[in-house]
């Protein structure tokens, strides 16, 4: 694995083979973890237009989150999990 990210203790890691910018996994500082708390996370290239189609479809959905190489938000899927977008600098 490759790091691709890292930022205020989140670290982004990435699967050697395949697509360039896909998104193995993301670590978290577990001290950051608050309820509710997000269990499943997703990596998008535009999160701005995956936040407006969601909003389209009713979704409950949070604002757009940034840091140095980092955005991402959260929303309430069908079912009622919470559920993390975000996108890596690298892919802006």
């Amino acid at each position: 694995m490759t790091e691709i990210f890292r930022s205020g203790g989140y670290i982004g890691l990435r699967f050697d083979e395949g697509e360039a910018k896909a998104t193995a996994l993301t670590l978290i500082p577990v001290d950051t973890i608050s309820n509710p708390y997000v269990a499943f996370n997703l990596f998008s290239p535009d999160p701005e237009a995956l936040r407006n189609a969601l909003i389209a479809d009713g979704r409950e959905v949070t604002e757009i989150h940034q840091q140095p190489s980092m955005r991402w938000f959260d929303f309430v899927d069908i079912s009622g999990v919470r559920v993390n977008v975000c996108s890596f600098g690298e892919a802006n």
